[in-house]
């Protein structure tokens, strides 16, 4: 099957008698990816429908799905929800239970979902705060600060390979797809492990057929002017703030997640 095409496959889950397939509100270099990844690591049928994140206007369809108009939505027949990691969780809970998320009885559950939400939690407001300049204050930032984030990642990590040891799970489609950002931004410089724990999330297959998702989608003038500004800002590091201006101009007509 050629890379960046939705596998035809057919799915059944524990619970339901027949196959579907799940529709994923989507646009190309936004959270929305990780979703992607997500699905093609479950081998699930799903079709994508574009959303152009530098428009205002948001269809009703997309609203019925996620209130705020934002990237990723899901539909998984009567199912209704937005959110990447919300989403990343429900789908191995649903279709992955065992494998992609420990049980509800396993004693890795537990670490499971702290380390599923940490990168929304933790890690982007971390990395947020530091690129805007901002001290901020661990004490009462839930995120602590970018050292502590570091550490925090690390310590979790281990000797690996993955998050939780041997098992890959959900946690790392999370993790990783973040983490291939703060590698691109050269964060992970003095951190090896972290560096490597990328590079191997990045070898995955299904990683690479979800990069090529994202590489075939349809692209605005405004969406290629901000692959270009991220690739300047990943590159100079005196080019981030400008980069950040550039990027909330661009992203002021629409919202984007």
């Amino acid at each position: 099957m050629p890379a960046g095409q939705a596998r035809q496959v057919t799915v059944l889950a524990s619970e339901v008698a027949s196959a579907r397939r799940l529709k994923l509100y989507w646009c190309p270099n936004t959270r929305a990816n990780r979703v992607v990844w997500m699905l093609e690591e479950l081998g699930l049928d799903y079709e994508t429908v574009h959303v152009d994140v530098f428009r205002p206007r948001r269809s009703d369809e997309l609203l019925a799905v996620s209130p705020m108009g934002k990237v990723p939505g899901l539909e998984d027949g009567d199912v209704r929800m937005c959110d990447s990691s919300a989403i990343c969780l429900y789908l191995a809970d649903r279709y992955g239970r065992g494998t992609f998320a420990p049980g509800f009885d396993d004693p890795d559950r537990g670490r499971f979902l702290q380390w599923m939400i940490f990168a929304p939690g933790v890690i982007e407001p971390a990395v947020t705060e530091m690129f805007g300049g901002s001290a901020g204050d661990p004490r009462t930032n839930g995120w602590g600060d970018f050292g502590r984030m570091i550490r925090a990642w690390e310590q979790g990590l281990g000797d690996g390979p993955w998050i939780l040891g041997d098992r890959f799970t959900a946690a790392d489609v999370t993790l990783g797809a973040t983490g291939v950002l703060c590698k691109r931004f050269k964060l992970f410089r003095g951190h090896p492990a972290l560096s490597d724990y990328i590079a191997r999330c990045q070898r995955r297959e299904a990683f690479q057929r979800a990069l090529a998702v994202d590489r075939a989608g349809p692209k605005s003038l405004p969406a290629r002017a901000q692959a270009l500004a991220m690739s300047a800002a990943a590159s100079l590091a005196w080019a981030r703030k400008p980069t950040y201006r550039l990027l909330d101009w661009l992203r002021r007509p629409g919202e984007k997640e």
